[in-house]
């Protein structure tokens, strides 16, 4: 984790590609010592588009989000590598980013978002997390699902 920010998989394996190559941790698949959990505390999306967005022009259109991988990966290049956008971090920044992620400040969601259950209806089979699930012959094991 070389950011401290979330990021999708596409742009994960984007960012393993830049020079040098950014560490990436899987949300779902990795594990995280209580060092990597403090950084993430530290950091997290708003503080880093701050400083790796702070000089970013929103006028120029969002390049981000464009459907082309090669000019999402120049725009990785740019913020990444040259540091074309970059603003060095603040104490007061940093501090700030510390107490919304303590404080597990809710991001919105992006508009036209509804919840799963609006979509799927009353009758919708039940998310369970850590149910009991058969590995094979007359095994049990409890794994989250």
């Amino acid at each position: 984790m070389t950011i401290g920010s979330y990021v999708c998989t596409a742009c994960s394996g984007l960012l393993r590609g830049l020079n040098p190559p950014h560490r990436v941790k899987s949300i779902s698949m990795a594990s995280f010592t209580p060092e990597e959990m403090e950084f993430l505390q530290m950091h997290g999306n708003e503080y880093c588009r701050k400083v790796w967005l702070g000089l970013y022009d929103n006028r120029l259109g969002n390049q981000a989000e464009s459907r082309d991988e090669t000019k999402v990966k120049e725009f990785m290049a740019q913020k990444y590598e040259r540091k074309r956008y970059y603003v060095a971090p603040t104490d007061s920044m940093k501090e700030e980013a510390r107490r919304m992620n303590e404080a597990g400040a809710v991001v919105k969601p992006p508009p036209g978002t509804r919840p799963l259950k609006s979509l799927l209806g009353e009758n919708a089979p039940k998310l369970q997390v850590g149910a009991q699930v058969r590995t094979g012959g007359t095994r049990w094991e409890r794994r989250n699902v």
